[in-house]
């Protein structure tokens, strides 16, 4: 039950009790894709035969199953190219366009309830001392689809964020790399050094207090990648945006699965877990100057400076901001909304909704993933 990554989200007076989460998760509980579903999430018990969370000295488990249905895409051009010709058969011209992409999703629904079914857990833990959310994934599309289904499970206002520190990651960890580690880590052998025209330079297995290391940073590179090792107990890399990955611990817990011991063991190493876990995170914040307060969302009577045409496809006075945003990093997630302009989740995921509206992003795939669409000239 050893989370392997962390994405760390700072939860504001979060009161919901064990038993009343367990009732809201029963409201999005997972049920399988039907054969017209091409993806479903929902929660599932995070130990076996328990319930949707697990409560523990003020400690939340919970996990959030997500299944998508797999379709080749040469599977589906064929079927679509095998509709086309008898499109053209019995018309007596070729489809258009616009009757192409009818015939593609005509195709598509065809052939889903053939189609296998993958499927992911997504597990959580919720410290309710430390008003602390932390998701067992690296990967952005995970961590919203988990939020997404978490918010609209509890259906009350919470004030979530991701965890953002003083010091940017980068900058911290360009400063161990040049100088000395903080105290209680040491730095490994595994490194990435970016620039700014995004050129990357990757260590592996090799020193990083030599000259080749230091020569990186002279020449304007930062380190986006730093693998470490926290009081001798565990080894992780460090990413952007205070992201902890690859953890692995150095105690016995690491290797126990949550079917492999008994319910009295299972609580103790989720308690050793979580206490492990939350000195080091504690740790590695403080590193980086400590958490960075969330800024107070702005007020509507304020209309930042933006594109005054996109300001009319959302009520939102940020909504040409946020566009500005996207378009730059050609990334469409709420994390970066809310990373960039200081908001809080449930605004950010309308920005989204009103941006696909705007047709300026694309709707969200089976993973979760969404594409920015091209600025026309």
């Amino acid at each position: 039950m050893w989370f392997k990554n962390a994405t760390l989200y700072i939860l504001t007076d979060f009161t919901i009790s064990g038993e009343a989460l367990t009732a809201a998760l029963a409201r999005r509980a997972f049920t399988p894709c039907t054969s017209l579903q091409d993806k479903s999430s929902g929660f599932v018990p995070p130990v076996p035969l328990g319930q949707l969370v697990h409560s523990l000295e003020g400690h939340l488990f919970l996990s959030l199953r997500a299944e998508k249905k797999v379709l080749p895409a040469a599977v589906v051009r064929a079927e679509t190219m095998r509709r086309a010709a008898e499109f053209e058969q019995q018309n007596g011209h070729k489809p258009g366009r616009k009757m192409m992409r009818a015939i593609k999703d005509d195709a598509y629904d065809a052939l889903l309830p053939q189609a296998f079914a993958t499927s992911k857990i997504v597990r959580g833990w919720i410290d309710t001392k430390a008003g602390l959310l932390v998701l067992d994934t690296a990967a952005e599309s995970a961590a919203e689809l988990f939020i997404t289904n978490l918010l609209r499970a509890i259906e009350t206002p919470v004030k979530l964020a991701p965890l953002a520190t003083v010091t940017a990651t980068d900058a911290g960890m360009t400063d161990w790399v040049a100088g000395d580690a903080p105290e209680n880590f040491t730095v490994d052998q595994d490194a990435i050094f970016a620039g700014r025209r995004k050129e990357t330079v990757r260590f592996s297995n090799a020193t990083l207090d030599g000259d080749a290391a230091r020569q990186q940073i002279q020449d304007g590179k930062r380190v986006t990648s730093l693998a470490m090792t926290w009081d001798s107990r565990v080894s992780f890399v460090l990413s952007p945006n205070c992201v902890l990955r690859r953890l692995k611990s150095h105690d016995v817990i690491a290797e126990k699965g949550a079917s492999d011991v008994a319910e009295d063991l299972l609580a103790g190493d989720l308690l050793l877990m979580a206490g492990t876990l939350g000195k080091l995170i504690g740790d590695v914040t403080q590193a980086l100057g400590g958490i960075r307060e969330p800024e107070a969302e702005a007020d509507v009577t304020d209309a930042p400076k933006g594109d005054d045409a996109l300001t009319e496809e959302s009520d939102d006075p940020m909504f040409a901001d946020a566009v500005r945003i996207v378009r730059e990093k050609r990334l469409a997630s709420i994390s970066l909304v809310q990373r960039h302009l200081r908001i809080g989740y449930n605004r950010a995921a309308r920005l989204l909704e009103d941006m696909e509206q705007a047709g300026v992003v694309s709707p969200a795939n089976a993973s979760g993933n969404r594409t920015v669409s091209k600025v026309e000239a």
